[in-house]
C-alpha cells in the first residue's frame, strides 16, 4: 500500500486511506514518497510523548527542505517547551480580548462590504482577505501590504516538491520584511505581538532574532492557510446541511454544537 499524501485525490478525500491505515496497517512504511506514518490515537499519543525519538528538529516535511527560521514546530524540548512559555507570555487575556474585538470588526466590515450583492464569491471576498486581515494587525504591520502577505504564504502552501526557487523566494521576503520589522520594534515598541515578542524573557534571556522571525513566519503562513479553508469548507458544509443551516440563522448559539456535528467527519482545515 502507497499513497501520496500531497496529491489532489487523497487531499479531496482522505478518509478511505486514514480507514485502512487504522485498520490493516497502523504502522505503515510508505515507499513512494518515502515514510513511515502511525495512524492510531494510542500510537500518536505515546510518539508524542517521546519526542527524543521521534524528532521534529529535523524537519516535518517529507521533502526534507531545511532552509527555515527555527520555527517552534520544527523543536524539541527544552528549547520548545521555553518558548511556548514565551509565547504564553506574549498571549495576555488582555491581548487575547483585544484580538476577539478585531476579528468581529474586520468580519463584519467584509460581510457589510459586500451585503448589496446579490452573488459573491465568498473565497475571495471573505475567507481568502479575511485571515490575513486579522494577523497583519496583530503583528502590527501596514495594512498596505497585506496583499504581499496573502502572495507570499499562498505562494509557499502552492509549492511543490520540485521547485525549491520557489519556497526559497518567498520565505526570504518574509524573512527580510519582518527582519525590519523586529529592528523597529526594538527601538520603538508599540502595542503588538512583535513587540511583545521583542521584549518577552524567559530566564532573563530574550529570543533571538531567527526565533522571532521563524514564529511571524509560521503566524503568516499557518494562520492564513488553514483559517481560509476552515472558513471556506465550513460554508460548502451548512449550504449542503440548509436544515442546520435554519436551526443556526433562528438561533446562533447553536453554531458551535451543530456545526460540529456536521463537520466530524470531515478536516475542514484541508483544501
Amino acid at each position: 500500500m502507497n499513497f501520496n499524501p500531497y496529491s489532489r485525490s487523497h487531499l479531496g478525500n482522505p478518509h478511505p486511506v486514514y480507514a485502512a491505515l487504522r485498520e490493516e496497517r497502523p504502522v505503515h512504511r510508505n515507499d513512494r514518497p518515502r515514510f513511515w506514518a502511525i495512524s492510531r490515537f494510542e500510537d500518536v499519543e505515546d510518539a508524542l510523548r517521546q519526542w527524543s525519538l521521534f524528532s521534529s528538529a529535523s524537519g516535518i516535511t517529507l521533502d526534507g527542505f531545511s532552509g527555515l527560521k527555527p520555527m517552534i514546530i520544527l523543536m524539541d524540548p527544552p528549547r520548545q517547551t521555553e518558548l511556548r512559555r514565551v509565547l504564553q507570555k506574549a498571549f495576555t487575556a488582555k491581548r487575547i480580548a483585544a484580538q476577539e474585538s478585531l476579528i468581529r470588526r474586520t468580519a463584519r466590515d467584509l460581510l457589510e462590504a459586500m451585503s448589496d450583492e446579490e452573488e459573491v464569491d465568498l473565497v475571495s471576498t471573505f475567507t481568502g482577505p479575511f485571515p490575513i486581515m486579522v494577523i497583519a494587525e496583530m503583528l502590527g504591520v501596514d495594512p498596505r501590504d497585506r496583499e504581499l502577505f496573502r502572495q507570499w504564504s499562498n505562494g509557499i502552501m502552492a509549492t511543490t516538491a520540485d521547485d525549491y526557487e520557489s519556497l526559497v523566494r518567498n520565505y526570504s521576503h518574509i524573512f527580510d520584511y519582518f527582519g525590519k520589522v523586529i529592528a523597529a520594534r526594538r527601538t520603538t515598541p508599540r502595542d503588538d505581538l512583535v513587540t511583545a515578542l521583542v521584549h518577552a524573557e524567559v530566564d532573563e534571556h530574550k529570543l533571538a532574532d531567527g526565533e522571532i522571525l521563524g514564529f511571524c513566519a509560521l503566524l503568516l503562513i499557518a494562520g492564513n492557510e488553514t483559517t481560509t479553508n476552515l472558513l471556506g469548507n465550513a460554508a460548502t458544509v451548512l449550504a449542503a446541511h440548509p436544515d442546520v443551516r435554519a436551526e443556526i440563522v433562528a438561533n446562533i448559539a447553536l453554531l458551535p454544537t451543530r456545526l460540529k456535528r456536521c463537520c466530524d467527519s470531515r478536516d475542514l482545515s484541508r483544501h
